[in-house]
């Protein structure tokens, strides 16, 4: 059976640079956004899906190293 990036390191390695490239745009873009407290309230959705973003991106390279 065949273990798809298992037996592909450098397609796995490119896979974790685009996630953690993209992780890191968004968190800086988070980080900018929520320069003051008048940006976190009221709930800003705006920011809730880019902070669930970055989240969800760091998980998905934890997971995969």
């Amino acid at each position: 059976m065949k273990n798809g990036f298992l037996e592909h390191p450098a397609a796995l390695a490119g896979l974790i640079l685009a996630q953690g490239a993209c992780a890191g745009f968004f968190l800086w873009d988070v980080v900018l956004d929520s320069g003051s407290m008048e940006a976190l309230w009221p709930i800003d959705w705006h920011l809730v899906v880019e902070a669930g973003a970055v989240l969800g991106l760091i998980a998905g390279i934890a997971v995969e190293t």
